[in-house]
């Protein structure tokens, strides 16, 4: 450790209760110890895990450092002193314990994914096209944040709650024949300036905090933006099922949802979208061992399709398309609608 490391670390110790901090710190460095050839986690670690927690609920900043005391006096269980004490071997095998205990693992679990989700957030340093300058389409004009209206009531002929994959496809129809069409959304525009690759900033500006718990930490992809989720997932477009159609005809007694009846509302929908089945360069070689097990095992096997003509293979998609390769629905379909007219209120939730 350099002489500045060392004063530097010192100082941040000291700037906090001690037990946690150096809790937090000995769990964070047990976790990902690093290697040859990646960084080890450190203060920056522990600090960044601390600052996201606080922006997802203040409250969940007190459970965070009350969990890592919580693990920290663990240790003492099996080994008669706190966690920050043990040596390497003895955490790690601490932690292989902990891992199984019906207990300890859960809290553990979701330690291990906040810290390893901040520590490895690193921009990429190749393969993200940056965005330019962007253009100021007119359209922007109809784009207004909630906060910042001071005209007072507006009069329309529907107002359309949300901007993602139902609102903003219902508004656009809805414009196109005339209306005066309002959306109302509770995330704000963010355009490809936006998407810089990092996972932690896409949570924190683009998605709910939203998370299931199991044997592992999962966080639940759903969009609090304009254009929703489909400004951040994968693309993939695959029609309802004839099935689920079926069911939805017996269910409302009536044949409005049958599969001929979809067929060419999908296809217009496909139009917009520009929906085609992924590029075989894009899928990448695991496409390929995936087609050869199929193979093997005689299943049938097919791209994907996918509302990305001009995707370059950068796979960040559920962290913004840099590029607006994807035609997601800020991209398809609210243009045109604000282009006729139509109003959008971002940051505004309705209740």
């Amino acid at each position: 450790m350099t002489e500045s490391l060392a004063i530097r670390r010192t100082f941040w110790l000291l700037s906090r209760p001690m037990s946690t901090a150096r809790a937090s710190l000995a769990i964070a460095e047990a976790l990902i110890p690093g290697s040859s050839t990646l960084r080890a986690a450190d203060e920056v670690t522990v600090r960044r895990a601390e600052e996201i927690m606080g922006s997802l609920h203040p409250a969940l900043l007190p459970v965070w450092r009350a969990a890592q005391r919580t693990l920290d006096a663990a240790a003492y269980g099996r080994r008669g002193q706190p966690f920050q004490a043990l040596g390497a071997r003895e955490q790690d095998d601490l932690l292989r314990r902990w891992e199984r205990d019906p207990v300890l693992g859960r809290p553990l679990a979701i330690v291990s994914f906040v810290y390893k989700l901040v520590h490895f957030d690193e921009p990429p340093r190749k393969g993200l096209p940056l965005a330019d300058a962007l253009e100021r389409p007119r359209w922007l004009q109809q784009v207004v944040r909630g906060d910042d209206w001071e005209g007072g009531d507006v009069e329309c002929d529907a107002v359309i709650v949300g901007s993602g994959a139902g609102g903003g496809v219902v508004g656009r129809e809805l414009a196109a024949r005339g209306h005066a069409v309002v959306f109302v959304e509770e995330g704000q525009l963010h355009r490809r300036d936006a998407f810089d690759g990092s996972a932690v900033r896409a949570h924190q500006r683009f998605y709910r905090p939203a998370f299931s718990v199991g044997n592992v930490l999962m966080p639940i992809f759903v969009g609090r933006m304009v254009g929703g989720s489909t400004a951040i997932n994968g693309g993939t477009c695959i029609r309802t099922p004839d099935s689920v159609l079926t069911r939805w005809c017996e269910d409302f007694k009536s044949d409005a949802f049958s599969a001929e009846a979809m067929a060419p509302l999908f296809e217009r929908v496909e139009t917009v979208l520009e929906v085609a089945p992924a590029r075989r360069e894009i899928i990448g070689p695991i496409g390929d061992v995936m087609a050869r097990g199929c193979d093997a095992l005689g299943w049938n096997h097919f791209p994907l399709s996918r509302n990305a003509p001009d995707c370059d293979g950068s796979g960040f998609c559920d962290f913004g398309c840099a590029t607006g390769a994807r035609r997601s629905v800020e991209i398809a379909y609210l243009p045109p609608a604000l282009q006729g007219g139509a109003q959008l209120f971002t940051g505004t939730k309705v209740e």
